[in-house]
């Protein structure tokens, strides 16, 4: 938990016993953790600060990313979609990034977004790959797609230290809220990351640029 003492100095007490003392701390963690009140603030935030950040919305996107043994796919292009063959499979590897310029190995990304992306939380990481293969298997043909020499899968929505991926504007909230989860708190208790980002919300730009602006400010 995070409090402020008597002397105005901030204490970030850890999950592990530790204590870390400083005249101000910027509190980085994604917008999912503040909503889930993963971090006990002593006192308790303001209720204009809770309230924006109950109301900004935050949710869950996944990746398969899969390395194969040669790209079979158009190396030129940055990414590639597959629609869906019925509504119940929407959102289940709709779209493939290339990453072969990117990191110089035959990788691609597929994504998994909205209601397919919470119940693919449930589903073994095999099981995530084998249906990615699948979609692949019926653009490039059943011969074409060889089996992935490696593979990773994304679970932020269970994931403690995330509790989903982007902030958006939600209904009943507005981009004011981004600003309001940014300002301080008692000039001592600071905030940066995407959500807290009205520019360029979502993005490892707005993190980046929110820190900086933190830091100035501090």
């Amino acid at each position: 938990y995070l409090c402020k003492d008597e002397e105005g100095q901030v204490k970030v007490h850890t999950s592990n016993g530790d204590v870390f003392i400083g005249d101000a701390v910027l509190v980085t963690v994604p917008l999912g953790c503040l909503k889930a009140d993963s971090i006990e603030f002593v006192p308790t935030l303001p209720d204009w600060k809770t309230a924006s950040i109950q109301r900004l919305g935050f949710g869950v996107l996944n990746k398969v990313i899969m390395e194969f043994p040669v790209a079979f796919w158009d190396e030129n292009v940055d990414f590639f979609g597959a629609t869906a063959e019925n509504a119940e499979m929407r959102g289940r590897c709709f779209m493939f990034w290339n990453l072969k310029r990117t990191v110089g190995a035959p990788v691609l990304s597929a994504l998994v977004v909205g209601k397919a992306a919470i119940e693919e939380e449930l589903k073994d990481d095999a099981e995530s790959v084998e249906h990615a293969l699948t979609v692949l298997k019926k653009i490039f043909g059943e011969e074409t797609v060889p089996q992935p020499t490696a593979f990773a899968v994304t679970k932020w929505g269970s994931d403690p230290f995330s509790r989903g991926a982007y902030s958006f504007v939600a209904v009943g909230a507005s981009g004011e809220d981004y600003d309001i989860i940014g300002r301080s708190v008692e000039n001592c208790v600071f905030f940066a990351g995407e959500a807290t980002c009205k520019e360029h919300p979502d993005t490892v730009g707005g993190a980046i640029m929110s820190g900086l602006r933190e830091a100035v400010r501090i």
